[in-house]
């Protein structure tokens, strides 16, 4: 059963049971929210295992997730501590616990800790699975560039073309949050800090650096060859450029047959945010529904999948912060026309930057748009997402 199914199921027994004995019931209930309120996690939990409609009459469906609903007030603290035992769930209740693994509490979790830079252990823990949380999108084939009814389309967006990626891959939901990068690289260079919010400050190069060492730490292969000295070179850089950090990314290079994770090329990042559909926007022709942008981040970034996801299910793809790309930027790289796999590899240190950030006007923020920048800089609107090829191995 898909999780929002469950979650109308249970909910549905519970406004069976709240008009049959309303008092009893609504008592109930109270039980459940006084223990949360309190932070006693484990006997809340332990109880709810046994009553999955009270449980669920606790929670609200938003966007595909489950939140709180809006008349529970829990304290901060105790909130914290819920999204620490989510991980734990298991020993309490298989149904709960299939639940957090699928993602169903993630922008809870996420909301939670939009402005956590101290975390215990479980947090910690429970965070960095929720930021590696995948989507897998299917070969394909589709139209990219400049859609036809845009009006604020640039050349360097066209002409539209038609590409086919014949290889899935798996899509990360969110962009790589700040508690993800400090756990695999060591240190947090973000701007605005909070836990679940995006990773910014990070040059294309500093993106390279993480995917290699988080396939390492999730026992895959690394994706890039990369020179001698290019992590301490990038730990030392100063200032928002750096010929140093350029010289050095013109030498890395794409071994294809590993396993790893890497960096989406251009044609697999407009592919996961618009694929067939023909909104100007990643899921909307609504700015305001999928993106923080100039318009509404109040000159910040915001905790990852607060918006609506787009149609693939992943979040940010527009907004909130822009997202280095493999490919070497070229600005009339569309009028090769019908492409298979395309991506272009230059030993430049020119590199692609796409879905526009928080502080971007919305016509910076259009699915289509693209722009280049050098692999050296840095910025507190730039991060990025990572992507890896779907297992091949037999079940």
């Amino acid at each position: 059963m898909q999780p929002l199914d469950l979650y109308n199921h249970q909910r549905a027994l519970w406004d069976g049971l709240i008009r049959q004995e309303p008092a009893a019931w609504c008592q109930e209930r109270s039980q459940y929210i006084r223990l949360l309120r309190m932070g006693l996690i484990e006997d809340f939990v332990s109880l709810s295992s046994e009553s999955l409609p009270i449980f669920f009459s606790l929670f609200d469906a938003q966007d595909g997730f489950l939140v709180p609903a809006g008349d529970l007030n829990i304290p901060h603290t105790a909130m914290r501590d819920l999204c620490a035992f989510l991980p734990s769930l298991e020993v309490y209740s298989p149904i709960l616990f299939q639940l957090w693994k699928r993602g169903t509490f993630d922008r809870m979790v996420f909301q939670v800790h939009s402005t956590s830079v101290d975390l215990k252990d479980t947090e910690k823990s429970s965070l960095v699975s929720s930021s590696l949380r995948q989507i897998s999108l299917p070969p394909s084939t589709f139209s990219m560039g400049a859609l036809p009814h845009d009006t604020q389309v640039e050349i360097k967006e066209t002409p539209r073309h038609t590409v086919t990626l014949t290889r899935g891959v798996n899509v990360c939901a969110y962009a790589c949050t700040q508690v993800l990068f400090e756990y695999v690289m060591g240190y947090n260079p973000s701007c605005f800090l909070g836990a679940s919010r995006p990773v910014e400050q990070v040059s294309w190069c500093d993106a390279i650096l993480f995917c290699n060492r988080l396939s390492l730490l999730q026992g895959k292969s690394a994706v890039y060859v990369v020179p001698e000295g290019l992590s301490d070179t990038c730990r030392n850089q100063r200032n928002v450029f750096s010929d140093a950090v350029d010289n050095l990314a013109r030498q890395i290079r794409w071994n294809q047959d590993a396993d790893g994770y890497r960096l989406p090329t251009e044609a697999e990042w407009e592919y996961a945010a618009r694929g067939n559909s023909e909104t100007i926007y990643a899921g909307s022709n609504d700015i305001q529904e999928v993106a923080w942008f100039q318009g509404n981040s109040s000159t910040t970034s915001a905790p990852v999948a607060a918006k609506r996801p787009n149609h693939h299910g992943l979040f940010d793809m527009c907004g909130n912060v822009w997202e280095w790309v493999w490919d070497t930027w070229l600005s009339n790289a569309y009028t090769r026309g019908t492409c298979v796999d395309p991506v272009i590899e230059a030993p430049s240190p020119a590199r692609i930057v796409r879905g526009g950030g928080w502080s971007s006007r919305s016509m910076l923020t259009r699915a289509t748009f693209r722009r280049g920048d050098y692999a050296s800089s840095k910025d507190p609107g730039r991060g990025f997402r990572f992507v890896s090829m779907p297992s091949t191995k037999n079940v």
